[in-house]
């Protein structure tokens, strides 16, 4: 299963949960799943039912503290922590890959490296410089 695939299940199951608990009036915590796209958390989060309605409202993903690596927080409360997505830190500051049609901008540029995402050829051209790639460990993380 990919981590997109993760987050999904799991935020499905933590509603179908939530169905339940209204369903039979029930008012004390429950655990609820860590959304979180890394394959091997399983972590529980416990929550009321109204702190967990208050993360859906939000619109984002629920998330143990432990797992809080995520650039874009919506809440953080000591037990739990709201993110609007998964996506990478260079993702989130702006960086892009090049545009096919025109000259393409540094992804680190954007991140405040203060390169200007591309160089003179000496013959008037343009040539983009190459952004470096994340290594497996750091995309892990990230």
């Amino acid at each position: 299963m990919n981590d997109n695939r993760k987050s999904a299940l799991f935020k499905e199951v933590n509603d179908s949960m939530n169905e339940l608990l209204v369903q039979f009036g029930a008012e004390d915590e429950a655990e609820f799943f860590c959304e979180c796209p890394l394959r091997d958390c399983a972590r529980r989060v416990p929550l009321t039912r109204s702190e967990y309605e208050g993360v859906r409202r939000t619109g984002g993903f629920l998330v143990s503290p432990e797992c809080d690596r995520w650039p874009r927080v919506l809440r953080r409360e000591p037990r739990y922590v709201v993110v609007e997505d998964f996506r990478p830190l260079d993702v989130v500051r702006g960086g892009r890959e090049p545009s096919p049609s025109g000259p393409g901008k540094d992804p680190g540029a954007s991140a405040g490296s203060g390169r200007s995402g591309t160089e003179s050829t000496g013959s008037g051209a343009v040539a983009a410089k190459a952004a470096p790639a994340l290594s497996p460990v750091a995309a892990a993380v990230w």
